[in-house]
């Protein structure tokens, strides 16, 4: 109800724009409750089933038409905004002088000596858990930021974010560790399996890694859940095995992070873009069982959603790279009809598989709607001659840009070529497709 509400605000406001972000919120949330019924063994019952089918749908038509009365507007309106560096403030702004939130260059916007809270499990600082301090911030809170410096530790708790405009600091990653071992076979949903979820919109982390421990058979089990708008993370670490990341829903950008994970350790049906980050590839639990980086979940061709990994690399775990029966690894697969991820001049190791890209669960999802592109990649797993199908034809890309944090672009714009999930069966034919819980 949130999302809904927030988008007759956005309606009110002519910012189509958030209202395509929120309507697409609501119906991914909608289709998440139903998946929590599912993984508890439960059912809402016909009545309540009922009834979010209908919104469910009714919904999914709002989306449509905003997004046709979004492509009307612009076949009228050629001006489009630009986006400046003024280099006298060493930050992106906008022509109307709205600056990011993040400046340019190596200093961010917080450190620790802005700090408003502390915290430390020796005690030197106000709290010694996360979950305190930020029930402290919640209260202070007037809408403007709030800083929490958490020092160097391992802190065994499950936190959720409920304050907006949260800035979380570590003292690096590896060094200051939230961590959990919460999973659906251990009696929770996915969603609720986070060890971390963010709320709230404008969260901003630093330096501080985020840890599932449940294992690799533990089944789904989420280091970090984000469910909020323009949310950050800068040079952070999330590790877990199956649905380390869940980035769920809305806008995000992750800068310089280190994702570690075996099975769809990407997912979720966020706008996200993943920059210069390294997506490290655990060995998964059963022999001849393929990893799978991304697991995208756009269900509707409307919503302006998708993942962007742009520059770092796609890589063996260090502690898996040598050693042990070989495994293949997927960029992704379509966990649901209109999955879109697109990679480009990004590094890709000798585990990537030649195909690339997997189907899921043999099923036909995704074969003529998904959308997967790949640009100007390197490495020994980059080569797209195997990729399904082999017709790479260039296109000119809508850009990284659409889809950031704060409307604001990240990257002016690129080519890319286009792959899509025509003869997907392909795969399961060559044996490709082993049994992966999900």
């Amino acid at each position: 109800m949130g999302h809904l509400n927030r988008t007759a605000t956005a309606v009110a406001s002519g910012s189509e724009s958030d209202t395509l972000a929120w309507l697409s919120a609501a119906r991914t949330c909608l289709d998440t409750c139903l998946t929590g019924f599912r993984e508890l063994g439960t059912s809402p019952g016909p009545e309540f089933q009922a009834v979010l089918a209908n919104a469910s749908r009714d919904v999914t038509n709002a989306i449509e038409a905003t997004a046709r009365r979004r492509r009307d507007t612009t076949k009228h309106n050629t001006t489009r905004t630009r986006t400046d560096v003024d280099t006298s403030q060493g930050c992106l702004r906008r022509p109307d002088g709205d600056g990011v939130a993040l400046r340019q260059g190596r200093r961010p916007v917080h450190t620790p000596a802005d700090a408003d809270l502390v915290v430390a499990k020796d005690g030197t600082g106000n709290f010694c858990t996360v979950e305190e301090a930020l029930e402290a911030a919640a209260r202070r809170s007037d809408g403007g930021r709030v800083v929490v410096y958490v020092k160097a530790g391992v802190y065994d708790e499950h936190v959720e974010v409920w304050t907006s405009n949260l800035v979380l600091l570590g003292d690096g990653t590896g060094r200051t560790v939230i961590t959990g071992n919460r999973s659906v076979q251990g009696g929770y949903t996915t969603f609720s399996s986070a060890t971390f979820a963010v709320n709230a919109d404008g969260f901003v982390a630093c330096g501080v890694t985020f840890r599932n421990t449940a294992g690799a058979g533990a089944q789904q089990a989420v280091a970090m859940r984000a469910t909020a708008d323009r949310v950050a993370f800068y040079r952070c670490g999330f590790e877990g095995h199956q649905d380390t990341l869940y980035a769920h829903v809305l806008r995000h950008f992750y800068r310089e992070c280190a994702v570690a994970g075996t099975v769809d350790f990407v997912f979720g049906d966020a706008a996200a873009v993943l920059q210069r980050c390294s997506l490290r590839v655990r060995r998964p639990l059963l022999p001849g069982q393929p990893a799978v980086v991304t697991a995208q979940g756009r269900a509707d061709r409307h919503e302006r959603t998708g993942f962007a990994v742009h520059g770092g690399r796609v890589s063996a775990s260090a502690k898996f790279a040598s050693g042990g029966a070989p495994f293949g690894t997927f960029l992704g697969r379509p966990w649901k009809e209109f999955s879109r991820v697109v990679y480009m001049e990004a590094y890709m190791d000798g585990t990537v598989d030649a195909a690339g890209w997997l189907p899921w669960g043999g099923t036909e999802c995704g074969q003529d709607t998904a959308f997967y592109g790949e640009y100007r990649n390197t490495g020994p797993g980059s080569g797209t001659s195997g990729r399904v199908p082999r017709d790479h034809r260039p296109r000119r890309g809508v850009g990284v840009h659409r889809r950031c944090v704060g409307g604001r672009r990240l990257v002016a714009g690129f080519h890319r070529h286009s792959l899509h999930f025509r003869t997907l069966t392909e795969y399961s034919k060559r044996g490709l497709n082993k049994p992966i819980d999900n």
